[in-house]
């Protein structure tokens, strides 16, 4: 109900269409995803300074050292990444071992809206992408990605066109008609 919301968008036939909140969106409510939460770049900024400052705010600590790091400790195998590197799963977040210092990171889809916020704790350094479209938009990864390798340096890489053709490989592909 608040006055200065996103507008949503969808696809339809490939094209990227405004959507009236009223008719559709209240199923972000319904389904829950994140817990339903709203919020800003703002306040995910914070979010993310909470988790860089080792859960200290404003000079007080509002989480124990023993509790974020048990939050940004490596559980759960996810697998390797396109640069021979590994991830991991942590709790809530995804660690991933790239140079020149490891990553965490974690994004979140409504049909609506896509998010990706990452952080380097090595570097004091975090991105919080917010987006109001989702299903099958992987802007944020790309941005986040392309701030990453920029920020240290790295050679260029067309995330853009490399996550493109990963998609691509991965669609798959009709059954040959018999001859």
């Amino acid at each position: 109900e608040a006055p200065d919301v996103t507008a949503i968008h969808n696809r339809v036939r490939d094209k990227v269409t405004p959507c009236p909140l009223d008719k559709i969106g209240f199923n972000c409510y319904t389904l829950g995803p994140a817990g339903g939460i709203n919020s800003n770049v703002m306040d995910m900024s914070k979010w993310l300074m909470l988790h860089l400052n080792m859960g200290t705010v404003g000079g007080k600590q509002v989480i124990s050292k023993e509790a974020m790091s048990h939050l940004l400790t490596p559980k759960t195998f996810i697998g390797g990444d396109l640069e021979g590197g590994y991830m991991f799963y942590c709790q809530g977040w995804i660690f991933r071992n790239t140079s020149p210092y490891p990553l965490y990171w974690h994004n979140g889809d409504t049909t609506y809206c896509h998010t990706m916020a990452a952080f380097v704790p090595g570097a004091n350094l975090g991105i919080v992408i917010l987006t109001n479209l989702g299903g099958k938009n992987q802007l944020p990864e790309i941005l986040a990605g392309t701030f990453y390798d920029m920020y240290f340096g790295k050679p260029f890489r067309d995330l853009s066109t490399l996550a493109k053709e990963a998609g691509d490989k991965a669609m798959p592909q009709p059954p040959k008609a018999p001859e």
